[in-house]
């Protein structure tokens, strides 16, 4: 089966950050210290990625729009890659996988084993999030995805532990995640759309087509 538009264009959006990171480090332009560049860089995009997914589903309650269920897994794949690429990048370049300096400094850094727990509970939602697995799961599935809220608390919590002072991002984070808690209320799933506006339509119909 050829994969939907939806697909290819999600695909896309969530190769851009590793993509211009790459660019601008080979333009010598990832600031003084590329491997915090990259660090940083992937942290963000999980966390962004993350939120992205989050919106999928309220979105898609209102409208009924299948383009956004679609959206929604893949965001959420990116999100589990960038975070796991960002740990990825710590292990081996920051601290060269030397197991004795990485235990030492998780252990004297609180934020960092926030950051492990999160990353675990991306990867167990990632592993957990193929067909197979989700049927053998059963109800229990929506109790594992449903943490995700928690999770993406967690990663928040992890950036502004490490900000250093500059709070200001992490405190839109919150606000964001905020607004993804209060559209799963149950008020706000029952103000479902009584009709899509046409534009919509087309632009579901184009990202549903298969390429």
């Amino acid at each position: 089966m050829k994969p939907r538009r939806a697909n290819l264009f999600t695909h896309i959006l969530c190769l851009v950050p590793i993509i211009t990171a790459l660019v601008q480090f080979f333009l010598g332009r990832a600031t003084a210290n590329p491997i915090q560049f990259f660090i940083h860089r992937l942290g963000r995009s999980s966390i962004y990625f993350l939120l992205l997914s989050l919106l999928c589903r309220p979105l898609f309650t209102i409208t009924k729009m299948g383009m956004f269920m679609t959206f929604r897994k893949i965001l959420g794949l990116y999100a589990f890659y960038y975070a796991f690429s960002h740990f990825l990048v710590f292990i081996f370049f920051d601290y060269e996988l030397n197991f004795l300096w990485i235990i030492d400094e998780i252990s004297q850094k609180p934020f960092l084993k926030i950051g492990l727990i999160a990353l675990f509970g991306l990867a167990i939602m990632a592993i957990t999030s193929f067909r197979k697995l989700r049927t053998k799961l059963g109800k229990h599935w929506n109790i594992i995805h449903k943490m995700v809220y928690g999770y993406a608390l967690l990663i928040i919590i992890h950036i502004f532990q490490s900000s250093k002072g500059d709070y200001l991002q992490s405190l839109l984070l919150l606000l964001l995640l905020s607004i993804m808690l209060i559209l799963r209320l149950p008020f706000v799933i029952a103000l479902q759309a009584e009709y899509s506006p046409a534009w919509l339509i087309k632009i579901n119909a184009y990202f549903m087509k298969q390429k």
